[in-house]
């Protein structure tokens, strides 16, 4: 686990093994399978590309992917898939977890044919959010199409070695073995492997595959840490040169809020009634409610594994003690007074009142911002592949169990 401050990794530390039989502590440079926290990263390159003119965000999915130019769509007035739509979880596929999780080593025609037979609907496209795997593994092969190479190759080219992230790959077999850590199952039968201390048999690691757009990635809490800081450079607004593989402003737009999840308002133990809404952006969930104005974050799920990364760009006052529970166990959190740094109209109203400048802010005045990155090996007891559709999950933890999305590896895979 990390703890970023305006932008440098101030405190990390790790507990347990990274691998039980070998007994290799755990460390911020151990190498965790994160799981659909590679689907920001995907996000990112689809922007990139935007940003250089490659393609548009409301441009039908079909002509970048011409497998999807056949698919019978559940109504006559459903309107054509777009890259947005794919962004933000939008298209009407339904939830394919845990399924989505198992074809991480899908061979690209396997999966060029796969979409040529067509794909289900739940609801009409961009009427709803449902959370797809299958449409992030769409924009993996948007990536390759327009950039006319892989999607790992060109994040890996374009974006994580950019940001000095050399801990971050996609294969196994790229990672120091000193380094990886190992995912273990207890009781499962994706787990074959001897039994290695407390009933715990490893899991074995997933394929690179059509999916690895989705959840391929493997990285470190030294790495994330870098990107929290890189996503968090992005506040506030300003005159300053641009810095890193994608601009401020597009990164501020991805960690905006573009598809309603849900409002949930429930009564807090002091009696006060809570509301919570959540949105999700380009391949970042947004969470809002009573005590924290913005917390932009996503988590990964798979067997063995579990990881999640949480950010506030402003800190109004000392961090106070609390948790993110979800499907991981309990989180460290910077939550309870922190808020949006920018401009909105009534923070606008707040300081032309006060005579405040309306010019652009400069990097002096740069509030300051956290982020918790977390990355773990875990261990259950269900098997992997689970009966029917897992229940319907928010990308971001909250401090309270349900709503929050769950990734276990019974439904696993944010």
């Amino acid at each position: 686990m990390g703890f970023v401050l305006d932008g440098k990794l101030v405190w990390s530390k790790g507990w347990g093994y990274a691998d039980v039989a070998r007994k290799v502590p755990a460390d911020a440079d151990t190498a965790f399978r994160i799981a659909s926290m590679t689907k920001s990263f995907t996000a990112l390159a689809i922007l990139r590309l935007r940003d250089e003119g490659k393609l548009a965000l409301d441009d039908p999915a079909a002509r970048y992917v011409p497998e999807l130019s056949a698919l019978r769509y559940p109504t006559r007035d459903s309107p054509p898939i777009t890259v947005r739509m794919l962004l933000t979880h939008g298209a009407g596929f339904p939830e394919d977890n845990p399924w989505g999780d198992l074809q991480l080593g899908m061979p690209r025609d396997a999966f060029s044919e796969f979409v040529s037979r067509g794909l289900a609907f739940s609801h009409a496209p961009d009427s709803g959010f449902e959370y797809s795997n299958t449409g992030f593994a769409l924009l993996g092969r948007i990536v390759e199409n327009v950039a006319g190479t892989t999607n790992e190759e060109y994040l890996t080219r374009n974006v994580l070695r950019p940001l000095a992230m050399t801990a971050t790959v996609w294969r196994q077999s790229d990672v120091p073995p000193e380094h990886l850590a190992r995912g273990y199952g207890r009781k499962r039968p994706s787990a074959p492997g001897p039994v290695v201390g407390d009933g715990l048999r490893e899991e074995p690691q997933l394929g690179d595959g059509a999916y690895a757009a989705m959840g391929g990635l493997y990285s470190s809490v030294r790495d994330l840490a870098r990107y929290a800081a890189f996503q968090l450079a992005a506040w506030p607004p300003r005159d300053d040169p641009e810095e890193g593989p994608l601009r401020r402003n597009s990164r501020r737009e991805m960690q905006r809020g573009w598809r309603h999840g849900g409002l949930t308002v429930r009564r807090a133990p002091s009696g006060d009634l809570n509301a919570r809404a959540w949105s999700y952006g380009y391949g970042l969930g947004s969470a809002e409610w009573c005590e924290a104005n913005l917390v932009v974050a996503h988590g990964g799920g798979l067997p063995g594994f579990g990881s999640y990364i949480a950010t506030s760009t402003r800190l109004r006052s000392e961090l106070s003690r609390s948790f993110l529970r979800g499907t991981y166990g309990p989180l460290p959190s910077c939550r309870a007074h922190t808020t949006r740094s920018e401009s909105s109209s009534r923070a606008g109203t707040r300081r032309s009142r006060r005579g405040a400048s309306t010019g652009p802010r400069s990097s002096t005045s740069r509030p300051r911002s956290c982020a918790l990155t977390s990355t773990s090996c875990r261990a259950s007891s269900e098997p992997a592949g689970g009966k029917g559709r897992s229940r319907r999950r928010t990308p971001c933890a909250v401090p309270r169990t349900s709503p929050a999305r769950r990734e276990s590896s019974t439904s696993s895979s944010p």
